[in-house]
């Protein structure tokens, strides 16, 4: 009779534990619950694939320039491979056609107040976060307050050498080396400026 007992406790045992068992077992852990982030401003998908139509969950924080990727494709409206590359040129700012005003007021002041020098001098776009080697994370490089003092300085010097001077021009190349250090990937240092006016020598020191 014990032994009756012990075999039904044996397959009871059993049926419940086959019954209450996790689906997978894994033979190594244990495994705890990490934390996703997801950026407000980018897509969680690579620029690329977004680019293509693979959206992934499209946060209404996203940047205006992808949320019109996105409307078109939620519109039907795709894009085709030039258009794609088009896109991701705008995401990285490398277009060389005018700014994208809207997105970065304190980067749209300094680029409104350089639009005064001469229009042949290239125009650099520039992103403010530098991101950390072989991470995710990203620390904020150049502050608003660098570009609006930037936009400051530069229309003063325009009202005191004028916008087509040569000093003002140099002024405006050397800034925009100091700026392309932004994103964290250049190392840019102007030159040392021989001059015999004592304000241009500080502002380039």
């Amino acid at each position: 009779m014990a032994v009756k007992h012990a075999r039904r406790f044996l397959v009871l045992s059993a049926v419940i534990f086959l019954l209450v068992m996790p689906r997978a077992i894994y033979s190594c852990g244990p495994w705890f619950d990490e934390a996703t982030f997801a950026f407000a401003g980018t897509p969680q998908p690579s620029q690329a694939e977004f680019a293509a139509g693979k959206l992934g969950i499209v946060l209404p924080t996203l940047r205006r320039s992808y949320l019109i990727v996105a409307y078109r494709y939620l519109s039907s409206l795709k894009l085709d491979a030039k258009r794609q590359q088009d896109a991701i040129d705008v995401w990285n700012r490398k277009v060389g056609a005018g700014p994208m005003y809207g997105e970065h007021p304190a980067l749209d002041e300094w680029l409104e107040a350089r639009s005064q020098v001469d229009s042949t001098l290239p125009v650099g776009f520039h992103d403010s976060y530098a991101r950390v080697s072989n991470s995710y994370e990203s620390f904020l490089n150049c502050p608003d307050e660098a570009f609006r003092t930037a936009a400051a300085t530069l229309n003063a010097r325009i009202s005191k050498y004028g916008n087509q001077s040569n000093a003002v021009r140099a002024w405006v190349t050397a800034q925009d080396m100091v700026f392309s250090n932004c994103d964290g990937k250049d190392r840019s240092v102007p030159p040392e400026l021989d001059s015999s006016d004592a304000l241009l020598r500080a502002d380039r020191n």
